[in-house]
């Protein structure tokens, strides 16, 4: 062969192993660190099944979930994962999710505003629809996830947020189990505490909130996870910390920004959790471009 075919050939592998970087944005994320994280899982929020096209949004989520983080071990629905919190949205919201999540992953809902909304009902009709429909213990519960704890709290009032004193002892109760200072627990409620997250100067609706965050300041390995108000993960207060950590989740079926303007309608956004023995990796994705947005955040274990 002579030389100039072999520098063509040269060349036309050179461009193949380019345009193959170029043309696969979902290739299986390479983790932040050189250990093996202890558990992935996903977070996403504010699904709204009953509005127009969320069903394609929240499919194609939960595909790219399964891409990125094949077998991922949990996934967490923060709220709004219905429209108007009917049955039919109900079942078609756990069925997709059924169908489409890594086979073994956990699941975790908790309760959002919308969920009481439905058939006209009271808030008792609306919180046992919903522990009848996604079969999670109750409106505010706990899990263990490969020995991590996943804690659940509940509005308990629709869009004010009112966590009553059974659930704040509870919770107390529940932060103090099997606790270790340096291992992260994970704590979702669909309303954001006050001026804290982007986007909770408007939308942060934790009725009792200094009660509420009182409780979870006490123990700094929290981290902690809310939706409500659908505001973008590209902004830099994704994650605020006083005390502990707090996470914005974005939304699925669509994003605002500051001053409640409506992005373009195709966005969708949520996060992706990989947990190490010294720390947390919080990764904010753009499912509907298929890219990653915003900053990588670091929760530091001590």
């Amino acid at each position: 062969m002579g030389n100039w075919g072999f520098k063509k050939i040269l060349l036309f592998l050179c461009l193949y192993i380019i345009l193959n970087f170029i043309c696969l944005p979902s290739l299986k994320v390479k983790t932040a660190s050189v250990s093996t994280p202890k558990i992935i899982f996903s977070v996403i929020s504010d699904i709204h099944i009953g509005g127009s096209g969320s069903e394609l949004k929240y499919k194609e989520t939960l595909r790219q979930c399964e891409e990125l983080y094949s077998n991922y071990d949990a996934i967490a629905l923060v709220g709004d994962i219905t429209n108007q919190g009917k049955e039919k949205q109900y079942e078609t919201c756990m069925e997709i999710l059924k169908s489409e999540k890594s086979k073994n992953a956990e699941i975790i809902v908790s309760m959002g505003n919308h969920e009481y909304k439905g058939e006209e009902s009271t808030d008792k009709e609306s919180e046992d629809r919903f522990v009848k429909e996604t079969g999670m213990p109750g409106v505010y519960y706990d899990k263990w996830v490969k020995g991590y704890h996943f804690i659940v709290l509940s509005p308990d009032n629709g869009t004010d947020s009112k966590c009553y004193e059974g659930q704040l002892k509870w919770l107390n109760n529940k932060l103090k189990e099997k606790e270790e200072t340096n291992k992260p627990i994970f704590v979702f409620l669909h309303q954001p505490f006050p001026n804290t997250v982007y986007g909770s100067n408007t939308w942060g609706q934790v009725g009792r909130y200094k009660k509420v965050f009182s409780i979870l300041k006490a123990h700094p390995q929290v981290v902690f996870f809310s939706g409500h108000s659908h505001y973008s993960l590209e902004h830099p207060k994704t994650m605020y910390k006083k005390g502990f950590s707090m996470f914005n989740t974005g939304a699925i079926y669509y994003i605002m920004a500051e001053d409640d303007k409506h992005c373009n309608y195709q966005l969708n956004q949520g996060l992706f959790v990989e947990v190490y023995d010294k720390e947390v990796i919080v990764r904010c994705r753009e499912f509907s471009k298929h890219q990653w947005i915003g900053k990588v955040y670091t929760v530091k274990l001590s």
